[in-house]
């Protein structure tokens, strides 16, 4: 299965109204064809498109934008889609997640759990989804690095995060991973561009 996912611009005809059109086509390799879905299609939600697969779902961060007291409000959430009854769903954040710079946030996976990657002064805290269970999350660890975390790149296999880390202002990053339980960044090299297929 394929499924892509178009968004348009948002549009307010008032302070009120939101109007957030989706597109969703879904291609099924067993018919060779695209078709559209337009039920159970979600509104006032914004995707970012770095998107997880745990089993039949697929996870994106996104941004929940509802008005209230005449005022556009919004909140972090994940939107998910199941792949086997072609429906979406939303997954609650802990407030301190919820209301934390969405730009700052990213969605990831250690093994098959949902982890969410929350940035903030020059660390990183890794938050893992308990048991599939919204606004259960529990924070793992908090990464600190010489100059910051530059980028959370993934984890591998064994469950060590790869990461980017500043190497000063303008020189090229260091390639790490972080060992839990030594508390320490092992190095893996220096990099000029980093690919996530990790």
């Amino acid at each position: 299965m394929i499924i892509k996912i178009t968004q348009f611009n948002w549009w307010y005809k008032e302070k009120s109204e939101i109007n957030n059109p989706w597109k969703v086509k879904i291609y099924m390799m067993s018919s060779g064809k695209w078709r559209i879905l337009s039920s159970n299609l979600l509104s006032h939600f914004e995707l970012h498109f770095l998107q997880v697969v745990i089993d039949r779902f697929i996870y994106w961060c996104a941004l929940h934008k509802v008005p209230i007291d005449g005022r556009l409000r919004s909140c972090n959430v994940i939107v998910s889609f199941d792949m086997t009854n072609e429906s979406f769903g939303v997954v609650d954040l802990p407030d301190s997640l919820a209301h934390h710079p969405n730009t700052q946030l990213c969605i990831s996976k250690v093994r098959e759990s949902l982890v969410m990657l929350e940035y903030k002064n020059c660390v990183c805290d890794v938050w893992m989804m308990e048991d599939g269970v919204g606004k259960s999350f529990t924070k793992l660890y908090t990464i600190k690095a010489p100059h910051g975390p530059k980028k959370i790149l993934g984890f591998k296999k064994n469950g060590k995060l790869i990461m980017e880390v500043k190497d000063g202002l303008f020189r090229p990053g260091t390639l790490v991973v972080y060992v839990r339980i030594l508390n320490t960044l092992m190095i893996l090299g220096f990099v000029e561009k980093v690919i996530r297929s990790l």
